[in-house]
Formats: structure tokens, sequence, C-alpha cells
């Protein structure tokens, strides 16, 4: 009788400690941006003037959230270009944003596709045409994986340039075919 609860005991014990891992992965959940953050992400297209405001105004977070920190710095990269303001002064730390997005690759698809692009952006405007190109082609699936349209369309239409300057103009072509769908779309 003893022997039968103890078995039961030891079954019970070993089916929690299997799920276990199930639990603490379904309750995890991806980091949430600062408000302010938000409201620049989604400012960012129509009004990339008043994105880079709510930027530049705001206090960096902290490096100890590192998630808000290297965000902050990935979306005032992305509010620079917008605005034709010069981004190579930032390629140390986009650097660091995207090797940090690439440590947690599930937690911020979207993230990590606009750190390597503007990693890209980089390259690009130092005329660095091989990074320009590895970057955008590491952008381009991951910003597919977050359903960023306008991302797929900037890494295709940017990569394009890039073959036409070197007179690849077969996969110039091909590459800006593929976007009439993507613009049609958006």
């Amino acid at each position: 009788m003893q022997r039968g609860i103890i078995d039961t005991m030891k079954r019970t014990v070993t089916y929690m400690l299997c799920l276990l891992p199930l639990l603490l992965a379904a309750c995890h959940r991806s980091p949430k941006l600062p408000l302010p953050m938000q409201r620049a992400e989604a400012m960012m297209q129509p009004h990339p003037d008043s994105a880079l405001a709510i930027l530049a105004s705001m206090t960096p977070p902290p490096t100890a959230q590192r998630f808000q920190f290297e965000a902050w710095k990935v979306l005032l990269v992305q509010a620079r270009d917008r605005n034709y303001l010069p981004i190579i002064p930032y390629e140390r730390a986009i650097r660091r944003s995207v090797t940090y997005f690439d440590s947690i690759a599930t937690d911020a698809t979207s993230l990590r596709a606009k750190a390597h692009y503007y990693l890209g952006r980089i390259y690009q405007d130092k005329g660095d045409d091989v990074n320009t190109v590895r970057e955008f082609l590491t952008a381009e699936p991951l910003a597919e994986e977050a359903k960023d349209t306008t991302m797929m369309i900037n890494a295709k239409s940017n990569m394009g340039f890039v073959f036409w300057n070197n007179n690849l103009l077969e996969e110039s072509d091909s590459l800006y075919r593929k976007l009439i769908p993507l613009e049609i779309a958006k």
C-alpha cells in the first residue's frame, strides 16, 4: 500500500517537472516599450520630424533596462535617417544593438530587423557595398517574419539601388519587380 503512494508521488513530481518549462515559457512576455517610444514609433512614417523630437527630448532609458535602451538607440537612428540627418556617427551604437537583438532573437524580431537595416544604411552611407548588402539581406527575412512591410520595402529598394550602382542591372530589376506587389499590398 505504502509503495503505491510513493510511486504515485514520484509520477506526480515527474509530471510537474516536465510541465514547469512549458508553464514558464507560456508566461514569458516580450518587453514593452515605454509610451513615448511607442508614440515615436507610430509617428515614424507619417511625421518623422515629430518622432525625432520625441526621441531626442527623452532621457535615454537606463542601461540596466537594456531592451528599452537598445530600442531607443535604433528608433533614434531611424528617426535621424528619415529626417536625412547623418547616421554614420551611430555605427558603434547600432552594432551593439544588433548584437543585443540577435541574442534575444525571438523577443524582438521587428527591432532586430530595424537594427540590421540601419547598420546596413550606415554602411551604405560609408560606401561599403558588401556590408550594406549583407545587413539588408539579414534584415529582409526578419522584416518579413515581423510582417513589417515598410521595412521589407526599404531593404529591397535600397539593395536594388546598391545593385544598380554596381551595374548588376538584372539583380536590381528582379528586386524592383518584387517591390510592386509589396507596395500594392501596403
